[in-house]
């Protein structure tokens, strides 16, 4: 039987696809010492996602796209264009900290003071204690309220409740929101009630402002029970913020959290509880990146290899290798050395495309070539086998051992963490 693909390397394969990332921070030092897998190459190693841990302490800027679209960039570099929809729906959820969630509960023994999404604190209303009232020992609706402090003022857009944890049986179906900037003057939003979780009880249920309300700038946002299912109001919840609008100049959108792949969760902003979903790289004609950093074409019929990424299931792997044919390169002496480079997919209707993903060179050192960098070779060291009987040489005048040398290395908190952050280990003295 014919082999129909000729015979590779293990080895070879392997490293294509194992090199080590290059953090932005090294990428001169890398690029010095070691080497880095060209962009325009087959071979180079791209992603389909817009975000990485290279961007995690960045500064997101989210601009107007027109159409009710919006252009995250970091560095005046567009990362992809959004609908803004998309943007609307970020859960902005306070971590469960002591003055950051409260309610009319919190004097009642019997009730929780839980009422995060997805946690296993629920929030209950506090029951009449008046016994002359129809309502003793029961909820009176529209009485008792769950707060949320978000931190800082932010464009508040809606809410979103989700039912009992362990009773999921359990929900808050309608209630009323009034939101505040000070936590002493409250506003009620306008319009019919609210409706929250209806038959899938512990699914997130968000309901955005509606009647023309559109954003409310607000700090704190209440949520009053009006009806529910069981014997008692309960429920988890969250504000729905709109980031496209800048409410507090002095707290920019950094970037916390990131986890690599479409749809892998983010987190951004001054307390890091804006929550976002990672996009794919999307662009339009009027909102491109930079020509110059705009490296490779590639067609509809290049083959790309998908590369196993850092998510559990390989649908969501949104890696890939470019191949030798179907990609029209770009590279030049204008190539920036820093920063993104991206590839567009031609034909694609939603404007599609792949960013370079740095890698560590690794190059071949054989007997036969030894590797050379700046000018000195790097020789192998092995035993002689019967495999390398026919080409094992005693030396060469090119090879030379690595020499090293000491050096003084101050003990300041600044270079303890670079060592930390570039070997991977801890400095004791």
């Amino acid at each position: 039987m014919a082999q129909a693909e000729p015979a590779t390397l293990l080895r070879a394969f392997h490293r294509r696809r194992s090199a080590p990332h290059i953090e932005n921070d090294y990428i001169n030092t890398v690029r010095n010492l070691l080497g880095i897998q060209p962009a325009c190459a087959g071979g180079s190693r791209w992603h389909r996602y817009a975000f990485g841990m290279d961007d995690v302490n960045q500064v997101m800027n989210i601009s107007s796209a027109g159409a009710g679209r919006r252009v995250l960039s970091i560095h005046a570099v567009p990362r992809a264009v959004v609908e803004l929809g998309t943007l609307q729906q970020a859960a902005l959820n306070p971590s469960y900290k002591t003055g950051r969630f409260f309610s009319s509960a919190h004097d009642d023994s019997n009730s929780y003071r839980g009422g995060e999404l997805d946690v296993r604190r629920d929030w209950i209303a506090k029951r009449e204690t008046n016994k002359t009232s129809p309502f003793y020992n029961k909820n009176v609706p529209g009485k008792e309220w769950m707060a949320m402090d978000l931190g800082s003022a932010v464009a508040v857009v809606g809410v979103i409740t989700q039912g009992r944890v362990d009773k999921p049986w359990e929900y808050t179906s309608n209630f009323t929101v009034a939101t505040s900037l000070d936590n002493k003057t409250w506003t009620a939003v306008p319009g019919e009630l609210f409706v929250g979780a209806q038959t899938e009880k512990n699914a997130k249920t968000p309901t955005a402002f509606r009647n023309g309300v559109g954003a409310v700038l607000a700090r704190f946002v209440k949520i009053y029970p009006v009806a529910w299912v069981g014997p008692w109001a309960t429920m988890r919840a969250a504000a729905m913020i709109d980031v496209t609008v800048e409410t507090n100049a002095t707290s920019p959108l950094s970037i916390c959290t990131v986890k690599e792949w479409i749809g892998g969760d983010m987190t951004i902003g001054p307390d890091c509880n804006i929550k976002l979903t990672n996009p794919p790289i999307r662009f339009t004609a009027e909102h491109m990146p930079q020509a110059d950093r705009v490296v490779a074409s590639v067609s509809k019929d290049a083959k790309l290899t998908t590369v196993v990424g850092r998510h559990a299931d390989t649908s969501q792997n949104d890696e890939v290798l470019l191949p030798d044919k179907g990609v029209d390169w770009g590279c030049g002496a204008r190539t920036p050395q820093a920063g993104p480079l991206f590839a567009l997919l031609k034909g694609s209707s939603t404007g599609e495309g792949l960013v370079f993903d740095r890698r560590l060179e690794i190059k071949s050192n054989t007997l036969e070539k030894p590797l050379v960098l700046a000018g000195r070779g790097e020789c192998t060291s092995a035993p002689k086998t019967f495999l390398n009987a026919h080409t094992c040489v005693a030396g060469k005048e090119s090879c030379a051992t690595r020499s090293y040398t000491s050096q003084k290395f101050r003990l300041s908190e600044q270079n303890i963490l670079q060592f930390y952050r570039r070997a991977g280990l801890y400095v004791v003295s």
